[in-house]
């Protein structure tokens, strides 16, 4: 007789089998989706069932590598390994008959709760630092997003979960809702109305040393900012040469104030684009630099970035197309001036090719076609590295033509880069001076940083990288 037990006893059985012989290729892309599954199924990031799930699936699939023999493997296998080892070290965190009336209490309870709380919001009664409250708020929104999906799955299909839960899930709405907009005004001190605040999340010393350990570097934060600034006092040593070049003295801010004013007229620079992406595939092609495949070269697209999109990132972005940022007929006259001397010929040399080819477009082209399963590991080293390398490359490359304005738009972008993993308030107005950087775009620059949860000083980082 064949029990289920036996059953699925015999099935885990086949299951270890086929983990045991799989390539770590096959069991990089069977992770990737396993993880895709499980997130998606327990998508409440707070949710302990959640982490319960995902730790002991992180734990499982550990000590499935533990049964390959490193040394036995081939070189790409052992990066394939190091990486797989590293990330899942790295991330180590039912569907019953809803019971109408219990849910219904359930609710009412919590929406007490949180009335609770947000009258002592509003009474001053609560201190937290600014970080964490605004880290509170955002994840308040994502319970109301999932509050929302568990309301709508039932209702109008479930009539006693209808009856019950009308008017408790509204009002637990209305509370989590208004809780979030105190917390923000109260503890934050952000209006309703403001859509621009910047509010950073810092992870803390221990946080950075982690971070830079999981990507081998051998330094403390201390010693990744202090390269910084040393490639920073470099810079500024270069910048004082070509000011002198271009008859400035050693005041190389009145030379980037020249340079910043050299823009193409309003209508003319996705003309400008083109040219600079053509110029930038025909050298490297011409002088053997990297393979550029055809279909890279001729493929990528052009989109003009809109207004909204120029507040948070005002200059070029890359990839499978490049999105331009120059003024528009309904921007003010500050803003279009702006807009002009940030996205200048000079910057934008450099911006293109970082972007385009041999940048952004040519590196994500190649990675969907070269051991594409290996997209869930990221490293500071691989998509700003490799941009920021070829700004080096292009930079040390005597044949590569560079003015002195041409030279000027590298260093600028090379210099804005250095301090991004310490900047604060403060650090934000300290780099407006040191590299005379307009507030909008420090403050855009701020904004993508702690919008992506940038975590430690990574540009230093990927200099770094080149320096040694």
């Amino acid at each position: 007789m064949v029990t289920l037990k036996g059953c699925v006893d015999e099935c885990y059985g086949q299951r270890e089998m086929a983990r045991a012989s799989e390539t770590l290729q096959l069991q990089i892309q069977r992770i990737c989706e396993d993880l895709k599954d499980i997130k998606e199924f327990y998508n409440i990031d707070l949710s302990k069932e959640r982490r319960l799930r995902l730790r002991t699936y992180y734990e499982d699939e550990l000590n499935v590598l533990k049964g390959i023999r490193f040394d036995s493997c081939g070189q790409q296998e052992k990066v394939d390994y190091l990486l797989l080892k590293n990330y899942l070290e790295r991330d180590r965190q039912n569907m019953r008959p809803m019971d109408a009336k219990t849910a219904a209490q359930d609710v009412h309870r919590v929406s007490q709760r949180v009335s609770d709380v947000k009258r002592k919001v509003q009474c001053s009664q609560i201190a937290i630092d600014r970080p964490s409250t605004f880290r509170a708020a955002n994840t308040l929104d994502k319970l109301r997003s999932n509050l929302l999906e568990w309301y709508n799955f039932y209702n109008g299909y479930d009539p006693l979960f209808s009856w019950w839960l009308a008017e408790p899930y509204k009002e637990l709405d209305h509370d989590l809702r208004q809780l979030t907009e105190e917390i923000r005004y109260k503890l934050v001190g952000i209006r309703p109305s403001d859509r621009d605040a910047i509010v950073g999340q810092p992870i803390g010393r221990s946080g950075l040393i982690a971070d830079l350990e999981a990507e081998k570097i051998p330094y403390s934060p201390e010693e990744v900012i202090w390269i910084g600034e040393s490639e920073y006092d470099w810079c500024e040593t270069e910048m004082q040469k070509v000011s002198r070049e271009l008859g400035f003295d050693n005041d190389w801010h009145k030379a980037l104030e020249y340079v910043k004013n050299q823009y193409v007229e309003p209508g003319r620079q996705p003309e400008l684009v083109r040219d600079l992406a053509i110029e930038a595939i025909e050298y490297v092609q011409k002088h053997d630099m990297v393979t550029v495949p055809g279909i890279s070269a001729k493929t990528w697209r052009m989109f003009m970035m809109s207004p909204e999109r120029q507040k948070v990132n005002p200059f070029f972005l890359g990839g499978e197309t490049i999105q331009v940022s120059y003024p528009t007929n309904t921007m003010d006259h500050e803003a279009k001036l702006m807009s002009m001397r940030g996205n200048n010929i000079h910057f934008a040399r450099s911006t293109v090719f970082h972007e385009l080819i041999p940048g952004h477009h040519l590196q994500l082209f190649t990675n969907a076609r070269s051991r594409s399963y290996r997209r869930i590991f990221t490293t500071p080293f691989s998509i700003e590295g490799w941009a920021l390398y070829w700004e080096m490359i292009l930079w040390d490359d005597e044949r590569f033509s560079k003015t002195p304005e041409n030279r000027i738009g590298i260093l600028f972008w090379r210099m804005h880069r250095i301090p991004l993993g310490t900047l604060d308030i403060v650090g934000i107005l300290d780099l407006r001076l040191r590299i005379n950087f307009d507030l909008v775009y420090v403050q855009a620059k701020y904004t993508v940083s702690v919008g992506e949860q940038i975590q430690c000083p990574s540009d230093s980082a990927r200099i770094l990288d080149q320096v040694d």
